[in-house]
């Protein structure tokens, strides 16, 4: 997070967002007429900052290139490109030179007057590091679509990425955890019920992670409250489907396990920042909804998704409160996004509940309605959540507001 207030005595201009920079002179106005500052104090911290447009479009491009240039070389590796003369440790050799080359360049990087350049190498470095892990997999005759490779290339991203303080490269890293996390359970439950809890346990698991941070590490917590937020809006959103969340039996070894961790791992998030307790048992509550749906579902896992002319009384009832569960979600994700002054969440929270409704209108309403009328009703519903939503993003950034 970018400060507020820079320490005196520092010579030049901290660029910031243009969003941000209109921020600050709102604030500093509202300062000024409540007396909390003069007009002299107010202008000598206007000057310490600029809008940063030219900075943020360079970092934007270096970004897209280094994704693309890391892309292109995992996509190399994938192709199981064959050189004459070039065995697998060689190639191995070669593409671990490369990562190891763009971590020293990186480092170097960060240490001279090119330092925009640090993040989008880290972030470089991190994809190398992935080819790497595949071209290993490629020797050892693993195949390539094992979950395992996943979780290698993030948990080494993870660790370079604390020891580098690289807020993009963990942002990556991440992803990919969370993408073997996902892939891993699809392929492990063999239910939509289990699939459902397991997201939803792994929501309080990644909120208390970010809570550990603290305040000074703020910057490597954001990845983990946006992962925390897709798994609410995913297992939310999948549980509003009785045929899918339904299931006769659950396995409750894992429940209870994948609990107990989560549990623990918020006990100790509570124990480190107890102004984080909100956030953290907001994630419970997430974990708590996502096994009771399970549990009253109508449905079973051996049925097809409902249709029109199929929904029964009791799976209405169910998906009217799995819905209702499902935009109370949504709306903790959009109250996150603006404790945390992290907009990204507020629109990730406004994307899950178009998704939701665009869903809805195949299943429930479109079991009531047809043709006309159904495009009227959905239209009218996105107006009124719209209306509903930014109403509630004014009230949460007034009462946020110092």
């Amino acid at each position: 997070m970018t400060p507020i207030c820079k320490a005196r005595g520092v010579s030049g201009r901290t660029p910031i967002g243009p969003g941000r920079f209109r921020w600050l002179e709102g604030e500093l106005e509202r300062w000024r007429a409540a007396g909390i500052v003069d007009t002299e104090a107010a202008a000598r911290i206007r000057e310490d900052y600029a809008p940063g447009t030219k900075a943020q479009a360079t970092r934007l491009f270096l970004v897209l290139g280094a994704l693309l240039a890391g892309v292109g070389l995992i996509w190399l590796i994938a192709s199981n490109l064959e050189i004459e003369e070039i065995g697998p440790l060689m190639r191995f050799a070669g593409v671990a030179l490369i990562w190891l080359a763009l971590v020293a360049a990186a480092e170097a990087a960060g240490r001279s007057r090119f330092d925009v350049l640090a993040g989008p190498l880290r972030l470089l470095a991190v994809l190398a590091y992935g080819a790497t892990i595949f071209q290993v997999a490629q020797s050892l005759q693993v195949p390539a679509f094992a979950p395992e490779l996943l979780l290698a290339w993030a948990a080494g991203g993870i660790v370079f990425s604390y020891a580098t303080g690289a807020a993009a490269a963990l942002t990556l890293s991440v992803a990919v955890l969370g993408g073997w996390f996902v892939w891993g359970l699809g392929e492990r439950t063999d239910t939509g019920a289990a699939f459902v809890i397991g997201l939803g346990l792994a929501v309080p698991a990644a909120t208390a992670i970010a809570a550990l941070h603290g305040e000074e590490h703020e910057r490597l917590a954001e990845p983990w409250w946006v992962a925390a937020a897709c798994f609410t809006l995913v297992a939310l959103l999948s549980a509003t489907f009785p045929d899918f969340a339904g299931s006769d039996g659950l396995p409750a070894i894992t429940i209870v396990s994948g609990a107990l961790g989560a549990l623990t791992l918020c006990a100790m998030a509570i124990w480190r920042a107890r102004q984080r307790i909100p956030e953290i048992a907001g994630s419970l509550l997430v974990a708590v909804a996502a096994v009771g749906l399970t549990v009253v579902a109508p449905g079973t896992p051996d049925e097809a998704f409902f249709g029109p002319g199929q929904v029964s009384g009791a799976e209405t009832a169910y998906i009217l409160g799995a819905s209702a569960a499902f935009l109370a979600g949504a709306v903790g994700v959009a109250a996150l996004g603006v404790r945390r002054s992290m907009p990204g969440l507020t629109n990730l929270a406004f994307l899950g509940v178009l998704v939701f409704v665009a869903v809805q209108s195949f299943g429930l309403i479109a079991d009531i309605l047809s043709g006309a009328a159904l495009a009227l009703c959905v239209g009218a519903i996105l107006m009124v959540i719209g209306l509903v939503l930014d109403r509630g993003r004014r009230t949460l950034l007034r009462e946020a507001a110092p």
